[in-house]
């Protein structure tokens, strides 16, 4: 199974080490000076939680804007809206981090790392875990405040069973990430949603985000998101109970003429004379 001794390593440390949370605000202790050149522009996510174990070598993590060293191979937790980044703590020597991300239907896992010959990097295998109690350890995660016991509880539990079912829905991670987008717009079409952070849950970029997903599911991502929302936005017509104006912002439209323009071209008639022909008397 891919990642297999990276993922009991994880265990292992986790047991033994524990692990140390980060969120939005958090200063780390035994601070660095400033470093130029990071990996990456440091990051903060709102839609998963990014988790970090440190394979090989020492490497230099910076936290809502302080720098400091990860010698030891402690689990790091980045909360949702944690900024985070990586760089070398030194140049001739090479690191490896092993990367957890968790969103509310699956556990993605990639690595990235630095070597002098190379540089930085990431690995361009992934794989995607579906633990039977993701559902379970994403609503512990979403709390106001988090349970670290039942937190850490739920991912010992999830891990082992990834290692005691290494095949069980084991799908390739293109199509992994795919379904991730699509089961996250048909969750969560209410709200605002950018395609920026879609990508960061699959860690791609967007143009290749939107690709891979225009390839898969025929239609670009917005477009499949607007024929959700105009589908729940027929279902709510149909009741009768709502008016125009309060479905189109129900159903994620911010634009109540873009909403009624979309709504017309899918249905081949008015949201008003929608509501008319097929639900109860709408209020207008």
């Amino acid at each position: 199974m891919l990642f297999q001794e990276k993922i009991e390593s994880l265990l292992e440390a986790l047991v033994s080490q524990g692990v140390s949370f980060h969120f939005p605000g958090s200063r780390p202790a035994g601070a660095l000076f400033g470093l130029d050149q990071a990996y990456y522009p440091a990051e903060s996510h709102s839609e998963h939680v990014e988790m970090i174990h440190l394979t090989n070598g020492q490497v230099a993590i910076q936290v809502n804007g302080a720098w400091f060293p990860l010698t030891v191979g402690q689990p790091q937790v980045f909360l949702m809206n944690t900024f985070h980044s990586e760089h070398f703590l030194d140049s001739e020597r090479t690191y490896e981090l092993f990367w957890l991300s968790l969103n509310p239907f699956m556990i993605n896992l990639h690595t990235t790392g630095y070597s002098p010959d190379r540089g930085y990097g990431q690995s361009s295998l992934r794989r995607s875990l579906h633990p039977p109690r993701m559902e379970a350890l994403w609503k512990c995660l979403k709390k106001p405040v988090l349970d670290r016991p039942r937190f850490m509880a739920l991912l010992l539990e999830c891990l082992d069973n990834c290692l005691k079912n290494p095949h069980a829905g084991s799908v390739d991670y293109h199509i992994a990430a795919v379904e991730l987008v699509r089961r996250y717009l048909e969750d969560y079409y209410s709200r605002q949603i950018h395609l920026a952070d879609l990508a960061d849950m699959c860690h791609y970029s967007i143009g290749h985000l939107s690709a891979i997903f225009r390839k898969t599911v025929g239609v670009p991502v917005y477009e499949y998101l607007c024929r959700i929302r105009l589908t729940h936005a027929a279902r709510l017509l149909r009741s009768g109970k709502h008016r125009i104006k309060d479905v189109a912002t129900a159903t994620g439209f911010t634009d109540q003429l873009y909403f009624s323009r979309r709504f017309s071209k899918q249905y081949g008639m008015a949201p008003s004379r929608y509501a008319e022909r097929f639900g109860r008397k709408t209020k207008n």
